[in-house]
């Protein structure tokens, strides 16, 4: 996706501080949601099966990092 790495770490910290410690939507969980996705992806062939193009590939792992992004318990 051509993002500046420092960018990129930036924005990841910034995410991170906005998960809770809480017991379940935490930067824990929203690592392993991110991993997953990738894991299906890669693994069941989603990219040619879906057709899926770089910019869907990026905004599914995208989701996965952010989707309890401030979420309080």
């Amino acid at each position: 996706m051509k993002i500046d790495q420092d960018m990129w770490l930036t924005f990841i910290e910034k995410i991170s501080s906005g998960y809770q410690p809480v017991a379940y939507h935490n930067k824990t969980h929203a690592a392993d949601v991110a991993q997953t996705l990738y894991y299906f992806i890669m693994g069941g062939d989603w990219m040619s099966k879906g057709e899926l193009d770089n910019l869907d590939f990026f905004s599914m792992i995208f989701a996965g990092c952010i989707h309890d992004h401030e979420h309080p318990g």
